[in-house]
């Protein structure tokens, strides 16, 4: 069962949406955990529905989300129109958790380049890899050695990027906005969205991850980044000076 709440007073996340695993008996729904379980990490997913009719050939859960907030979906910098939907994503339960996986229709966007092998020694400088193209989905296969933090940076100019960091020490993932463009039309448009428990100590290989940064029309950005085989999902809105 998915639960799309509103903006609380006092909530700093605003308008997000929570999954419970249970059963349903066509009246009553009867949960099979306590914890408050969240769909997405991320801001900008609200209101999500998942597609009918979907062929039993195909056999699918496809779920597709509105990608704003209510804290800000009334401020947010844009002319002419106001808000986009999320990345498509198929649901899928893997015991009681759920995982979420990007839609295979996605792959028709991208061409598969040539895989690229970093090796970043602590304090070393920032390996680059120069992309200038519509969208771009980058598949990482991390490994921590002993850093206290390492992850990906996504730059638009010098001055406007996301930062995608791992905490060696604590597992904690982060999906930082703070300096993606305009930020200052809403104070919590700043929010962090963090994630505990995963899988990223010292020593041990972090497993895949990935990130899509998609470019529509040239006032925004999204960022949508994953693990996979995970239940955990950051879908963010950027405003990029251009």
């Amino acid at each position: 069962m998915l639960v799309s709440i509103g903006d609380e007073p006092g909530f700093d996340a605003g308008s997000r949406t929570q999954y419970f695993v249970g059963t349903f008996d066509g009246k009553t729904f009867e949960p099979g955990h306590e914890d408050v379980r969240w769909l997405d990490v991320g801001k900008d997913n609200y209101a999500g529905v998942s597609f009918s009719d979907v062929p039993a050939s195909d056999g699918r859960r496809i779920y597709i989300g509105w990608m704003s907030n209510w804290q800000y979906a009334n401020q947010v910098p844009t002319h002419g129109w106001r808000s986009q939907m999320t990345l498509p994503r198929t649901l899928e339960l893997e015991g009681d958790r759920l995982v979420q996986r990007p839609v295979k229709e996605l792959e028709a966007y991208f061409v598969q380049g040539e895989p690229a092998v970093f090796h970043v020694d602590a304090g070393s400088e920032e390996q680059a890899l120069p992309e200038a193209v519509e969208y771009l989905q980058v598949r990482a296969s991390l490994e921590n050695k002993g850093a206290e933090r390492f992850g990906l940076v996504f730059h638009y100019e010098d001055d406007q990027s996301v930062v995608l960091q791992f905490d060696g020490r604590s597992g904690r993932m982060v999906l930082d906005r703070r300096q993606s463009g305009y930020t200052g039309f809403f104070r919590a448009f700043q929010y962090r969205a963090e994630c505990f428990g995963w899988r990223y100590g010292s020593g041990r290989a972090a497993g895949d991850c990935g990130c899509f940064f998609c470019r529509g029309v040239r006032e925004w950005r999204r960022v949508c980044a994953y693990e996979s085989d995970l239940p955990g999902w950051w879908m963010q809105r950027c405003f990029l000076v251009c």
